[in-house]
């Protein structure tokens, strides 16, 4: 009977303890099934030009005044945007400075998943944050 309840005691005692260990094991460490970094970006297109030439123009005006312009090939048409930041704020700030330049824009916000795409945010890589999202809207389309 003694060993009986022995033998009890111990099972209850390794049940919990390796109950213990599994949850602190899957609560703590990321087996690579996590949840998709997700960022949000704001920025002002400014236009959408078939002659090159014409893009070069008004992104050479985008740098006279300080802004940095972005430009994406799609569709044989050049894509030209501004002021791409995760702070709406800063980028409505920006847009004021269009207006100011007589330029017409349209704000848009846009959304990129991935750690790879995020890490391209962090360094401030919107060029390539750009093309992806003009790669990915491609590859939907088809």
């Amino acid at each position: 009977m003694a060993n009986r309840r022995l033998i009890i005691t111990f099972a209850l005692a390794f049940s919990l303890v390796f109950s213990l260990f599994y949850y602190v094991l899957f609560t703590t460490v990321d087996f690579g099934g996590g949840q998709q970094q997700t960022r949000t970006l704001y920025l002002n297109q400014v236009g959408i030009y078939a002659e090159s030439e014409n893009a070069q123009k008004i992104c050479e005006q985008l740098k006279e005044q300080g802004l940095t312009p972005y430009q994406v090939e799609e569709d044989g048409r050049q894509i030209v945007m501004t002021s791409v930041y995760e702070e709406e704020d800063k980028t409505e700030e920006e847009g004021k400075k269009l207006e100011e330049m007589e330029l017409a824009y349209i704000t848009k916000k846009i959304t990129v998943e991935g750690e790879e795409m995020s890490t391209a945010v962090d360094e401030r890589d919107y060029q390539k944050v750009l093309q992806a999202m003009k790669d990915e809207s491609a590859r939907d389309e088809s």
